[in-house]
């Protein structure tokens, strides 16, 4: 078997796994299922965009950063709010986009699932790592808010007026989770695959 085969078939059992095990986002499931259906691609990490509040002084201090609430799915402001209420002196509410790490056997099948992934609104799409048997490929959404709510301990917006931003959250989201819908349709068109 080659090196291919074997990376393939080592990371469609660890997805098979983490699935089992809750780890994967449920409404990414047909999509990296369909990916990985593919001869040429098999997915690596994956994320289909999120909404998370997190205490951290700067949103870019990654081993700071205390995870107070994260959703896959729409938000209720009330949620949001609560957690606001705490006692905390640094807030962010943060929206992410959907991003999917895919292996490429070769340029040609690259730059095929790419051309795919910007057609369908992911623009910043790019190869992140080239190896003599597989290319990398990150396909990201560029759906981000990044807001601060606290600061020093001082309400920095308005608890009351939480739900607007809530508001505009779920609906960046939602263009996520559309986007990520016209690429999996996109996917079995090109390769005249079944859903």
């Amino acid at each position: 078997m080659s090196e291919w085969h074997e990376r393939k078939k080592y990371f469609t059992r660890r997805l098979f796994q983490e699935f089992e095990a809750g780890r994967v986002d449920h409404d990414l499931k047909d999509l990296l299922n369909l990916i990985n259906s593919l001869d040429d691609y098999y997915t690596t990490s994956s994320c289909s965009g999120r909404i998370q509040i997190a205490e951290v002084r700067l949103p870019g201090e990654k081993f700071d950063i205390k995870v107070l609430g994260k959703w896959h799915w729409k938000v209720d402001p009330e949620t949001i709010k609560n957690i606001v209420l705490g006692d905390w002196s640094y807030l962010w509410l943060m929206v992410q986009g959907p991003i999917l790490h895919v292996v490429a056997r070769n340029l040609e099948c690259a730059m095929k699932l790419l051309d795919i992934a910007r057609k369908c609104g992911f623009k910043h799409s790019g190869i992140q790592v080239t190896k003599k048997e597989r290319i990398l490929l990150e396909i990201v959404g560029s759906e981000e808010m990044t807001v601060p709510l606290k600061w020093k301990g001082r309400y920095l917006v308005n608890p009351e007026e939480i739900s607007m931003l809530v508001q505009v959250s779920n609906e960046l989201l939602e263009v996520s989770k559309q986007k990520l819908a016209r690429f999996k349709n996109k996917i079995v068109e090109e390769f005249t695959v079944e859903a």
